[in-house]
């Protein structure tokens, strides 16, 4: 019984803990990335403001309709007095109410813009330009969000690598440790092998410490591009592996890069924002028509103390004349605008044939260094091979054999280091000719 009672304890335990720990591949990831991210999720609101405001620049377009109600009591009551004669020497005093004490109004009022010299229109597509900068900048978010997402998750993998490598390596430490002392209780070896074990062993314990430190930083770090509580566990599924892309030559490169770069297309989106926008504030200072149509039900109506309905309409032309200089400064601004923007255009295709160019060589360098690192591996393997079976054979020291192993250890990070290296500089290339998806 107690077996059985034991037993559904264990598992209930491993179905609880299998419940709390999330595992994440980089799909999932990526998913969660574009769904949960904060960055992510700040720019969609702006996008959601932007497009309020293309809405609010719409509204030029119909007309606007407003309701006014309003009632007012009024004393005393304005009348007119005046005499009329009756003879040479009598006269009749008499007067009229020009109004009453109780005063009602509702009225309806109908404006629409007839002429703005193009404004409403440019408005309009200045805003439109704006909505599309917005969208823009939510794809930018999610790239550089991407970008970390990869050094994030990746850099985990890297860490536990080098966690695995280093403890095993501690293993084999404390296992030669274990050979040197029984080898000094046999009389075959010497306390300066057992010092030299002990020494290696307390060396590999720290380096052991670190790695567990920095998979738990990755992973903490991860947790917070996914804005998930640093309190759930997290596993990652994935691993290093030499996945290499085709680079074509540097003219292509870069071809692709002014075609797809975002940043490139926000500012030549800006630009043309900038220009209508240029063109608004010209129009600040021409002349504009206004239409205007208006009901009204009141009473009392002048002296017509009765409800009476009326209608007007008209035009009104509004022509500035004089501002203060308002409208040049606006237009001087607005200008060096358009030209500031130039100049960042072509900053950024500066910068992004640096970027393409600088990508290209750290992929081929890093390449190289993935392969070159993969073959010592192989040789570091193979020399620690031998250094273990000529240590058992009393051929070599431990001294030696140590020597071997943290060769061994050193080669295999570095390996490890590349591979995520060349992940890093692929991403980079990747962005930089704008197909980082």
């Amino acid at each position: 019984m107690k077996f059985w009672l034991g037993l559904i304890i264990i598992l209930f335990t491993f179905v609880l803990n299998a419940e709390e720990r999330f595992i994440v591949t980089f799909d999932d990831a990526k998913k969660l990335l574009m769904s949960n991210n904060r960055d992510v999720l700040s720019a969609l609101e702006k996008v959601k403001a932007a497009e309020g405001k293309l809405t609010e620049a719409s509204s030029a377009f119909f007309p606007k309709l407003n309701l006014i109600g309003s009632y007012n009591y009024m004393t005393p009551v304005p009348k007119i007095d005046f005499s009329i004669p009756q003879s040479q020497f009598n006269s009749i005093s008499k007067s009229i109410e020009t109004g009453a004490n109780n005063n009602w109004l509702f009225k309806a009022t109908f404006t629409q813009t007839i002429f703005d010299w193009g404004r409403s229109f440019d408005n309009y597509d200045a805003a439109s330009l704006s909505y599309d900068i917005s969208k823009i900048e939510l794809e930018i978010v999610k790239v550089n969000t991407l970008s970390n997402l990869v050094q994030s998750f990746y850099g985990i993998i890297l860490a536990k690598e080098v966690l695995n490598v280093s403890e095993r390596s501690l293993e084999i430490a404390k296992e030669h440790l274990s050979v040197a002392e029984q080898k000094l209780k046999e009389g075959a070896g010497s306390s300066y092998e057992v010092l030299r074990s002990k020494v290696h062993v307390s060396t590999l314990k720290p380096i052991v410490s670190k790695a567990k430190n920095s998979v738990e930083i990755s992973k903490n770090f991860l947790k917070n591009i996914l804005n998930i509580s640093l309190d759930k566990d997290i596993e990652i599924n994935g691993k290093l592996e030499e996945e290499y892309i085709d680079i074509p030559s540097f003219e292509e490169a870069l071809k692709k890069a002014k075609e797809n770069r975002l940043e490139l297309k926000k500012l030549q989106k800006t630009k043309e924002m900038s220009e209508k926008m240029l063109n608004v504030i010209s129009s600040y200072d021409k002349p504009s028509v206004t239409g205007v149509v208006s009901y009204s039900y009141q009473n009392p109506y002048f002296s017509q103390i009765s409800w009476v309905d009326s209608w007007n309409a008209g035009l009104v032309l509004n022509i500035p004349l004089f501002d203060g200089f308002q409208t040049a400064g606006k237009l001087k601004q607005a200008q060096t605008e358009v030209s500031s923007v130039d100049l960042n255009i072509k900053n950024m295709e500066s910068l992004i044939e640096l970027e393409v160019r600088q990508a290209i060589l750290n992929l081929n360098e890093i390449k190289e260094r993935v392969i070159s690192q993969k073959d010592a591996v192989v040789e570091a393997e193979e020399y620690e091979r031998i250094a273990e079976v000529s240590f058992k054979s009393g051929v070599i020291t431990n001294l030696e054999v140590m020597d071997a192993q943290l060769s061994l250890l050193n080669t295999k990070v570095n390996y490890f280091q590349a591979l995520y290296d060349y992940l890093i500089a692929k991403s980079n290339y990747l962005k930089a000719i704008g197909e980082l998806k």
